[in-house]
């Protein structure tokens, strides 16, 4: 009978430790972009370090307003604070793609430095390819095949890196 009682408590103690880690993930995915917003390289790098601790961390049907709310935050501050970019509606859904696609990689079984190498190099590839393929069909200004690769490199290189030293840290605790 203990042994239940027990159980069902860790069972509880973990469900609000899980939803407590939902919600910071989520209020990280839009607060960030919505208040801090400059600069980008800082932005970016919290918010995709939220996606990724979130991807290894939570049960996938939580991800979804995780991945989602960065890009909202993003253009509700634009409507409310600045003028708005089109452009943004047209990148989010990729980057999201390329977001998923890194953060798949952390579950893998092999060395961690490994994948996010590899799976670094995947993203900023396929929002480059993405990126150059919208300019050639007129959608996007030149501008963006130098600006887009980079900061996508920058902040998947930073937020990969410090999500595996926050998950480390966390299992030390």
């Amino acid at each position: 009978m203990k042994s239940i009682i027990t159980h069902k408590t860790n069972n509880f103690i973990l469900k609000i430790n899980n939803n407590t880690e939902f919600l910071i993930y989520l209020s990280l995915a839009f607060l960030v972009p919505f208040v801090i917003w400059w600069p980008q390289l800082l932005v970016w790098s919290l918010v995709n370090c939220a996606i990724i601790l979130a991807w290894i961390n939570l049960n996938k049907t939580k991800m979804l307003p995780i991945i989602l709310l960065p890009s909202v935050a993003v253009m509700a501050r634009w409507l409310i604070f600045g003028p708005f970019t089109i452009f943004l509606l047209y990148l989010a859904p990729f980057i999201r793609i390329g977001n998923r696609l890194l953060a798949n990689s952390m579950k893998l079984r092999y060395k961690k430095w490994m994948n996010i190498i590899i799976w670094i190099s995947a993203k900023v590839w396929f929002l480059f390819l993405v990126t150059v393929l919208l300019i050639k069909l007129n959608i996007l200004p030149d501008i963006f095949a130098k600006s887009m690769w980079l900061i996508q490199l920058y902040t998947a290189a930073i937020w990969a890196w410090l999500a595996l030293v926050i998950q480390y840290l966390k299992k030390k605790i």
